[in-house]
């Protein structure tokens, strides 16, 4: 017979057995009936739940099927960018169903007349079989102003004409001119599309640029040369400002021909071209290679490779030796004996030659005609203030039509040149000092001194020797070189 203790020993240790099993199947039950609720949220339709499955662009799809529409749509955002850039509004029909207009209360126009359209980060759901919603940022770009935007497009599918925009909802984020200009766009966008019209625009500015840049190669001119790039290009090269420079500083004859342009992507241009460099020595072909970009400052070269095809030695000019056997002069008859008059005049003009003899042989200021001295000191101190304010009528006007470039260019190429040179800086500031002047004859002179030039983009010190001719207008220059210090 056993003791109360033992019976309730027996009797707790029942009870706390069946306790546990029925916790078990509480928390079991409850665990089947958590996880089922989570895969009908999932995968069953429901008004809470209206299953829609996402595809991301760019983002692995999970079907054949999904990718398929992800591409359709896609081709029809596609459409709607091209839509915006074309100049007949005829061709926005394709694009919407019959009850957009009834949706929307309006036209079927989608925006004015666009010079470039720009679509980042698209945002594909398809909410059943037929309908779709699409989510993007969009910048569109005018002749005079800019939109940033975020788009919203449901999409109906017809069996017979495809997708096509039902409904759409924009809310603008910037809408600024002073904004277009600096207005900064996402590289990694999905679609970027110019119309032919700015395509053709910025071809031709790249063309331009890529002249210049050849030009201010040719004349071996420092800031003309560093406007073409984009500043910093010579850190990544791993040389300083002057070292990257020392290769333009000797004048070349540079001729770019095959100038080809691409659009790789939005505010990138890619450029080839053949380039043919001569100097004194040698003739040498390149294939060249540049890509750019589009900044503030407009196109500039943000890096560059050329390939040498071939290269020619030339051969200098050898002048022709001189006799060594020198020839008799022959002999000339006796001259008459001139009468008084004459002996004069001859000695006036023997005493002329002279003082024209010493004027040519000293340098120094002095030495030239009062009257020449200050006509040339008033041309460069005129010259040097037309370049300093960019006067760039006054400052061409101090230059003679026979004036001869470094470059194979002629003088109104020239011209050209640096019109568009001298618009490039802010600011100019230039200071001459050790002025000389150096009188040859009545219509020619040379004139040396040191020049330190000063702007936003560039500073060098250089000594500067102008080639002078007097012409019916006063004084012009016909040749300048420039060795620096």
């Amino acid at each position: 017979m056993r003791s109360s203790e033992t019976r309730i020993y027996t009797s707790f240790k029942a009870h706390n057995r069946s306790r546990i099993a029925g916790r078990f199947l509480l928390t079991s039950m409850i665990a089947f009936f958590a996880v089922a609720a989570v895969l009908v949220y999932l995968y069953v339709p429901t008004p809470i739940s209206p299953g829609k499955p996402k595809l991301q662009a760019n983002n692995l799809l999970s079907t054949s099927s999904d990718h398929s529409e992800e591409l359709a749509i896609k081709k029809i955002l596609v459409e709607y960018v091209h839509a915006m850039l074309l100049e007949e509004p005829n061709n926005y029909n394709n694009l919407f169903t019959d009850n957009y207009a009834n949706n929307n209360g309006t036209n079927r126009t989608i925006m004015p007349k666009a010079t470039s359209v720009q679509i980042s980060r698209p945002t594909i759901s398809l909410t059943s079989p037929n309908d779709a919603r699409v989510r993007f940022t969009q910048i569109i770009r005018t002749s005079n102003d800019s939109l940033q935007s975020q788009e919203r497009l449901l999409l109906k599918r017809a069996s017979t004409t495809g997708w096509r925009i039902d409904k759409r909802a924009t809310q603008p984020i910037m809408n600024s001119i002073s904004h277009t200009k600096n207005m900064s766009l996402d590289y990694n966008s999905f679609l970027y599309i110019k119309s032919e019209k700015e395509k053709q625009h910025d071809i031709t500015t790249i063309k331009d640029l890529v002249q210049f840049w050849a030009v201010a190669r040719a004349e071996a001119d420092m800031e003309g040369i560093v406007t073409t790039y984009k500043q910093g290009i010579w850190e990544r090269r791993g040389v300083t400002k002057d070292q990257w420079l020392e290769e333009f500083r000797n004048p070349k004859n540079v001729t770019t021909t095959n100038v080809n342009v691409v659009f790789p992507g939005q505010n990138l241009a890619e450029v080839t071209l053949n380039e043919k460099i001569e100097d004194n020595d040698k003739r040498a072909y390149f294939d060249t290679h540049l890509m750019l970009q589009l900044s503030d400052n407009g196109w500039l070269i943000a890096d560059e490779d050329s390939k040498k095809v071939s290269e020619q030695i030339l051969q200098p000019m050898v002048p022709p030796r001189r006799e060594s056997i020198v020839k008799a002069k022959p002999i000339s008859e006796p001259k008459p004996v001139p009468k008084a008059t004459t002996i004069a005049k001859a000695e006036a003009t023997t005493t002329a030659k002279r003082i024209s003899n010493n004027t040519v042989k000293t340098a120094s200021t002095a030495s030239a005609t009062p009257i020449a001295t200050t006509a040339i000191n008033n041309l460069v101190s005129q010259w040097q203030q037309a370049w300093s304010s960019k006067d760039v009528d006054a400052y061409l006007g101090y230059y003679s039509d026979k004036f001869v470039p470094k470059s194979r260019m002629d003088v109104e190429q020239w011209r050209r040149y640096r019109r568009i040179r001298l618009g490039k800086p802010k600011s100019i500031d230039i200071q001459i000092s050790k002025l000389r002047i150096e009188q040859k004859n009545e219509t020619k002179a040379l004139v040396s001194f040191i020049q330190e030039y000063k702007s936003d983009l560039y500073q060098d010190k250089t000594r500067k020797t102008l080639s002078l001719v007097y012409e019916d207008n006063g004084w012009k220059i016909v040749a300048e070189n420039a060795t620096s210090l």
